[in-house]
């Protein structure tokens, strides 16, 4: 029960720092909003592709979800524990990555307007 409580209070302050992180210059605008969630859900995603974002290391036999960085271990039974920043910096690589491809984007449509 512990565990189960332990994991979810560790998901939601993660939850919790990245809103925070994101609203500091004020409101969150429509262009953060959708980056946001395209954010967390290519951040779901890519955690469960195999040879990407999911491993068993060899040493503990423990199942690793992640990436870049790690975000959940499964040690089997009902030990389920999370990195300690693994889902913000996951979050904020494919926040800043997306970002970096609007840019990129809308550059390339003035260019092509032009």
């Amino acid at each position: 029960m512990f565990k189960t409580v332990d994991f979810v209070l560790n998901l939601a302050l993660n939850g919790l720092f990245i809103m925070v992180f994101l609203s500091l210059k004020g409101k969150m605008s429509a262009e953060k909003k959708k980056l946001s969630w395209l954010s967390l859900l290519a951040t779901l995603v890519i955690t469960a592709i195999p040879a990407i974002g999911y491993r068993v290391d060899q040493e503990t036999g423990s199942h690793v979800f992640g990436f870049p960085f790690d975000m959940i271990v499964y040690h089997g039974g009902s030990t389920l524990t999370t990195a300690s920043l693994g889902l913000i910096v996951n979050f904020f690589f494919f926040y800043w990555l997306f970002k970096g491809l609007q840019k990129c984007w809308k550059a390339f449509l003035i260019r092509k307007a032009v």
